[in-house]
This record gives C-alpha cells, structure tokens and sequence, in this order.
C-alpha cells in the first residue's frame, strides 16, 4: 500500500499540451447566394455557373461546336483502300487507330486492359494490338504508320497529324482541303466536314 501512495503526484494527470481553444463556427448567412461576388461578371446576387453572360458564352460555343465553325480539328480523308472506308484525319488525336488487321503488320498483341483509347464519347476502349500499318491508297502510294493501335470497336481508321509530320510529311491547305505530301509528292487530301 506504501507503494501506491507514492507514485500518485508525479504528474500522471497533466495534460501535455495546451488544449485547441473552442472558437464557435461564424453564423451561417440566410442566403450565400445574395452576398456572394460573381467571378466571371464581378457583379453581387449569382455565382459563375448562373451568371447570364457566362451562359451566354458557353451557348454560343455550344451552337459554334455544332455548325462545325469551332474547328474540331477532324477532317475525312477518301480513300478507295481498304473495304472503300472513310479515315478520320485528326490534329486532336494521340496516336494512329486502325479498325481493320488488313494493312496492319509487324504487330504485337497485347493483354486486355493493358492499354485502352479514351474515345469521344467517353467510353474507354481497350488496344488489341500495336504495329506498323501500311496504308494503300488508290493513287498506287503506299504510307507506312508506326506505332498503330489496333481496336474493332472504332467505326474508323484515324491517322494522327502530328505522327505524320514526325515521318516528314508536309500539310498545305489548297481550296478547302489539306493536301499531305512528302518529297514534294501528294499522297492525299483531307476534306473537312462536320
């Protein structure tokens, strides 16, 4: 009994630190929406999302995007290869795809999920296979594409602009269509269209 009167005021109770001081939260307001400042505006009573010009802005792009005046970068390109299929000519794209193994080789298959295509709609699409396509056109020319991705479920053939340009083909725009060449030969035009 000795023992446990001794080692009871050394301090078990004391708190080690100083306690967080209660401060009360700031009174909720009536209506946040009255007092707060418009971002887009500067004007008090909406926030940005309800602000009249930034909807005005947002439906205007909207009907620009849908009457093809915003320039969605996608042009079609005819080619009188490969099942008489239209190709998608894009500046917005990150790589080539293919939908058919007709012109596709020196391919490698890869495992389900390995690696997947966001596509415009927002569905993720997985890559069957990467290789090197080699595109016929009806001029009798034919363009190698490195590093295709393979994919059944596009309804197109894509072929990347900026891949084009790194195996040094040229763009000029002539009469509404973009002419791709290299070595001062035309291999094809591009028509844009909605």
């Amino acid at each position: 009994m000795a023992a446990k009167g001794k080692n009871r005021r050394k301090g078990k109770n004391k708190k080690a630190y100083a306690p967080k001081p209660n401060i009360p939260p700031p009174p909720k307001r009536e209506d946040a929406v009255k007092d707060s400042i418009c971002h887009k505006c500067g004007e008090t009573g909406h926030w940005k999302r309800n602000c009249p010009q930034y909807l005005a802005e947002l439906l205007k792009k909207k009907n620009n995007a849908a009457s093809g005046a915003g320039g969605s970068g996608i042009f079609a390109i005819e080619l009188n290869t490969i099942l008489n299929r239209l190709w998608i000519y894009d500046i917005g794209c990150s790589t080539h795809i293919c939908n058919t193994t007709l012109g596709l080789r020196a391919s490698r298959k890869l495992k389900l999920g390995a690696l997947s295509l966001y596509v415009s709609n927002g569905q993720r699409e997985d890559v069957e296979a990467i290789g090197a396509f080699h595109l016929c056109l009806s001029s009798g020319l034919e363009i190698v594409l490195n590093n295709f991705h393979y994919d059944t479920s596009i309804t197109r053939g894509v072929i990347f602009v900026s891949r084009l340009y790194e195996d040094d083909f040229i763009n000029r725009f002539v009469n509404n269509t973009i002419q791709v060449s290299r070595n001062n030969m035309v291999y094809f035009s591009a028509i844009p269209r909605d």
